[in-house]
């Protein structure tokens, strides 16, 4: 993220097979160990921090110094994707069943997490898949997330109405 106000030196963050985080930028630096794999990594569109998740359920925020900032409240199953919307305020999380699938509909890995970070808490759930959610993406206006899943589907979702209706 070179060239940003308040950077000297691009940043670059990665995952390594032994699940931990590292940031890289005038040096190595090796964060916390995590207890499992992790899966996702995202640097927030503002430049000051970025969020990881991955098998431990736990979704961690650190600033781009490596500094751990906070952690969310661990969700149901393993963490898939996290994606900061384009204000940064947002924090958007699919997930990865640990367990077969059954047609219930019930399972949290058909569902895109939205988390509110000043609050540090779930803002709302949006499901509707039918299948595991593999991917999810905010518009640039930050008004639309938009949704994949493994049954083919694509949902597009109205992040004003999740603050309207909780779901």
């Amino acid at each position: 993220r070179g060239g940003q106000p308040g950077f000297s030196r691009p940043v670059l963050v990665a995952l390594s097979a032994s699940a931990s985080a590292a940031t890289y930028g005038g040096g190595v630096r090796q964060l916390d160990q995590a207890d499992a794999e992790l899966w996702s990594v995202d640097h927030s569109p503002l430049g000051n921090r970025f969020a990881v998740g991955g098998d431990d359920r736990v979704i961690r925020v650190y600033t781009n110094r490596g500094d751990f900032q906070f952690g969310l409240p661990p969700v149901a199953v393993r963490v898939r994707n996290v994606r900061f919307s384009p204000d940064g305020l947002l924090l958007g999380v699919t997930m990865l069943q640990t367990t077969p699938q059954d047609d219930s509909g019930a399972v949290d890995d058909r569902a895109v997490l939205l988390f509110d970070l000043a609050a540090r808490q779930e803002k709302c759930r949006l499901g509707g898949h039918i299948r595991e959610v593999t991917g999810l993406s905010f518009s640039l206006d930050g008004r639309l997330v938009a949704s994949a899943s493994e049954d083919g589907s694509i949902r597009l979702w109205n992040v004003s109405d999740c603050a309207a209706n909780g779901s």
